[in-house]
């Protein structure tokens, strides 16, 4: 299994409030229904059920996650439903001060070693993106 982990980002906002958004799928209706073009061009539709997100990753189709771990506070983890190949995503939530939040993604793989030199970089920028839209979600306390 490969690790890929993004740098450490800072959330202007209490660690519990970060973990109360991220763990509610529920709660980024909003945002994926106001999604500006021009991101949409390139995330396509986003699809939320319950426990389950699906994004359309273009070329490939969809690709859907469901929240299979929570550590209160600590980290929440997706795994790849649909997907060609089969992923999960953790944010790993730590205090930085009382009003402010460090965060990062770790992005777990099973890599053929064929295709892992072709496939690190891409997998690394994904998680930097990641935690780049973590950090961007705007946290209400």
């Amino acid at each position: 299994m490969s690790t890929f982990k993004s740098s450490e980002k800072i959330i202007a906002a209490p660690r519990s409030v970060v973990y109360a958004r991220l763990s509610d799928l529920e709660s980024f209706r909003s945002l994926a229904d106001n999604i500006p073009e021009s991101a949409q061009a390139q995330i396509g539709n986003i699809k939320i059920e319950g426990e389950t997100i699906t994004l359309n990753a273009k070329p490939i189709g969809d690709i859907s996650f469901q929240v299979t771990k929570r550590v209160e506070n600590e980290s929440i983890r997706l795994e790849t439903v649909t997907s060609p190949l089969p992923f999960c995503i953790t944010v790993c939530l730590a205090d930085d001060s009382e009003t402010t939040t460090k965060a990062h993604v770790e992005i777990a793989i099973e890599l053929n070693p064929i295709i892992k030199p072709m496939l690190s970089k891409p997998i690394q920028e994904a998680a930097e993106k990641f935690a780049e839209l973590v950090a961007t979600i705007p946290y209400k306390n």
